[in-house]
């Protein structure tokens, strides 16, 4: 026998956001050690083996709606994740763009000014 590990072993995917099982698999074998025992002559030729009993192989996969709501909520998700950055940036242009104005509008009251008394 040439087991392969994506058909014989147990694994469980979780998204780690929403707790939702996406896919999982419960894969087990059941076997028995055959041996000869000298006091039952009933066991006279039989080899010393281990034979497969019972092969049990449960998986579950997520549908196509229940994909798509948790498509949906993790969209969702990111976006309100990505919400407080897009204000910070909103509050940096606009602080930047009133420190431009303010500079501005001090440059061209300094330029306006005149002395009206001279005091000569």
């Amino acid at each position: 026998m040439h087991p392969k590990k994506e058909y014989h072993e147990t694994f469980l995917d979780i998204n780690p956001l929403t707790g939702l099982v996406l896919k999982a698999a419960k894969r087990m074998q059941i076997n028995v050690h055959i041996r000869k025992l000298p006091v039952f002559f009933e066991t006279g030729n039989i080899r010393t083996l281990i034979f497969p009993v019972m092969y049990i192989n449960e998986s579950v996969l997520i549908d196509e709606a229940s994909a798509s709501k948790l498509k949906h909520v993790l969209l969702e998700a990111s976006v309100v994740i990505g919400i407080p950055f897009v204000i910070m940036a909103l509050g940096i242009v606009f602080g930047i763009v009133f420190i431009v104005l303010a500079c501005r509008s001090r440059g061209i009251r300094e330029e306006g000014t005149e002395v009206l008394i001279d005091s000569e």
